[in-house]
Formats: C-alpha cells, structure tokens, sequence
C-alpha cells in the first residue's frame, strides 16, 4: 500500500488479518481486524490480547481473561499509552510539526525519534543511534533491529505506519497492538 506523501497516517488495512513472520516464513502473530478494533494472536492462533475502541474513545487492550491490560486513549497527532487503570500515562506517541514523530515516556522524556524516509520508517533515541526501521518496499513490510536485521515481515496490505508500535521494544505487544489499532482507526 502506498505511503502518502505529506506524511499523514495513510488508510487502515483492507484485509481482516495481517500475518507477521519471522524470517524464514513461520508465522510469529497475526492481527485479527474487527470493526471495533482487533485481536492479537500467537503463531499458535492463541490470543494475545483484544483491542477494543469503547464508546468514549478510548481503545482497550484486554487479555484472554478479560482482564485490561492497558488503554489508548487521543487520536491524530498525539496519543497517550496508559496503564491497566488508566491513572498513568507511560507513552506519549506525538506527531511533530516536521511529520516525524516522538516516543515519549512519563514527564516528556524522548525515548525515541521515528523519522519518515524514502523506504519506510527510521526509529532513533535521542543521541540519533538506530534502534530499528520499518521497511516498505514492493508490497512486503519488515520491522527490522538496530542492524537492520529482519525481526519480522508482512505481505499482507498495511500501511507501514501502522506497523511501527511493533518495532518499539519499550511498548508490550498489548500495547504495540492498542496503538496500531489507534493509528488504523484514525485515518478512517
């Protein structure tokens, strides 16, 4: 799917999952698109975690046990990642007047810089030090490490912005997932 040129979120996904492998093709976790959010699923098809978009605008991710895990809650171009009771905001993901955008933690702390490029994404901490990408080229996304090496890849159609929360070590896959889902929604 192509990026757009301004560097706003492109459209949401248009297909109901998207697989995400592991080098060498095994299937690591899926995405389950539902139109109130979605379903993170194992290489096994064992959820992960439910995100939900509930009535106040606010996507919760819940685990198998229905128990929450964390929220999401802002929309395009500032999200906030909270803890399981919503009394914290642990992430602030924002994005800035150039068309990058930040990952923050709590009290505006830059945990890292995720930089638009010709390929795809650039993720950097403050000091300009890779800390991974997000590839897209000729229909196939891959979230790679600081050394460029592939963790992960898609075939599947996604906008590669949506693909970025997978790429930041400091978000569990709960949250990674929540974000995505923000991130799919807001372009609708």
């Amino acid at each position: 799917m192509p990026e757009t040129s301004d560097n706003t979120i492109p459209a949401a996904p248009t297909t109901e999952k998207i697989k995400f492998k592991k080098p060498g093709g095994t299937t690591a976790f899926s995405l389950k698109f539902k139109i109130d959010g979605l379903k993170l699923v194992d290489g096994n098809e064992q959820e992960i975690a439910r995100i939900n978009f509930t009535e106040n605008g606010k996507y919760k991710a819940k685990d198998s046990a229905d128990k929450a895990l964390a929220y999401v809650t802002g929309n395009s171009p500032k999200f906030q990642i909270k803890d399981a009771a919503q009394k914290e905001t642990l992430f602030t993901f924002q994005k800035q007047e150039d068309g990058d955008w930040k990952l923050e933690g709590s009290e505006e702390k830059l945990i890292c810089k995720i930089g638009k490029r010709d390929y795809g994404w650039k993720i950097e901490d403050g000091a300009e030090k890779q800390l991974g990408k997000v590839k897209a080229e000729d229909g196939r996304i891959s979230i790679r490490d600081q050394n460029d090496e592939e963790l992960f890849y898609t075939n599947d159609p996604l906008p590669s912005m949506t693909a970025i929360p997978f790429a930041l070590p400091q978000l569990s896959q709960a949250q990674a997932a929540a974000l995505s889902a923000a991130l799919s929604k807001s372009t609708q």
